[in-house]
């Protein structure tokens, strides 16, 4: 156990970090989705190969856009009333879904959530759109009884289902027009949902539910509140990871749950190599266990202080912040 994790900050301390400056952008997320790193802003994109070579582009018509996704064979991005999409990232084509824009607790952006039985699906605020080719959309309002609280509204797409939470509302639907709404007898606001191990699992703050049928549910209760922001199923076992703290179980009822000050803010949890790893502000975290973490802190130059995020994509470890990326070979 030892040896593993002294080798893993072994790897990152002593590997040949790569420093690349990308003009153009204030870069906020990077991805790597169909054989392609991407790393986007709000007004532009960068597209490399090797992470040495970018192309930035900048798409006319489009600015303080937020979601970059492919789907379909398209490139997908989007903002509070419009789409761009492209096969190939350079020829780009831009469509309005809504020239209205959402009035109440700020504005929101549409977010594109599936493909599915022929049609591109995509939300913001309490409207669902959907379209055959991109450019021609339909909008749907949600029609949910009760009071809902549009702002903290989410819709995913998993297991074939469209499921709706947010705060006092967890619904699931075959075709966004008519909505099933899970009852369990608590009022809650159902931050994350997720189909992990063939389960379809909610949590909040102080609790979880979890189904394998969407009709019968399990609450879990747990001890510590917190503020989940994700929940995992990695090595055989369910991860909850929250600011401060993160919680691990085998079969969602018990549960173990790790507080410590110096995760601060703990988020993106991976497997890698057979190390738990989460990023935090300024340093990685890394476990082998789950039960003891240790924190590293890589070295960067002044333009590169402030990074976003940790990943190990295609043998090497990525890290990216404002002006740019390091990376380097974990395996040369």
């Amino acid at each position: 156990m030892k040896s593993t994790i002294s080798s893993f900050e072994e790897r990152i301390r002593s590997k040949n970090w790569k420093h690349v400056h990308i003009d153009g952008g204030y870069w906020e997320k990077f991805e790597f989705m169909n054989g392609k790193y991407t790393i986007h802003g709000d007004d532009c994109l960068a597209v490399s190969e090797n992470l040495t070579e970018w192309n930035v582009i900048k798409i006319d018509a489009i600015t303080q856009w937020h979601y970059l996704k492919f789907i379909n064979g398209k490139y997908i991005i989007s903002n509070e009333h419009q789409i761009a999409y492209s096969e190939d990232l350079n020829s780009w084509n831009v469509s309005v879904i809504d020239s209205e824009k959402a009035k109440e607790n700020g504005t929101i952006d549409w977010k594109c959530i599936a493909y599915a039985n022929g049609k591109y699906f995509m939300h913001r605020y309490d409207k669902i759109a959907y379209s055959d080719d991109l450019n021609t959309w339909s909008v749907e309002k949600i029609n949910i009884q009760g009071h809902i609280d549009l702002f903290s509204l989410r819709v995913k797409f998993v297991n074939d289902k469209f499921i709706i939470h947010g705060n006092n509302i967890l619904a699931h639907s075959d075709n966004i027009n008519e909505w099933i709404v899970v009852d369990v007898g608590i009022k809650d606001f159902w931050r994350q949902f997720e189909f992990l191990n063939n389960k379809y699992i909610a949590t909040s703050n102080e609790r979880l539910i979890y189904s394998e049928d969407l009709i019968n549910w399990t609450i879990v209760e747990l001890c510590n509140r917190e503020c989940w922001e994700s929940i995992h199923y990695l090595n055989g076992k369910y991860i909850l990871v929250g600011g401060f703290q993160i919680a691990y179980s085998k079969d969602l009822i018990d549960w173990v749950i790790i507080g410590t000050n110096s995760f601060d803010e703990c988020e993106e949890l991976q497997f890698i190599d057979g190390v738990y790893v989460l990023k935090s502000t300024g340093y990685v975290h890394y476990s082998y266990n789950l039960k003891c973490w240790h924190a590293v802190k890589i070295h960067t130059t002044e333009d590169f202080d402030c990074w976003r995020a940790f990943k190990y994509i295609d043998g090497k470890y990525i890290t990216f912040g404002e002006s740019g990326l390091m990376y380097c070979d974990v395996h040369n």
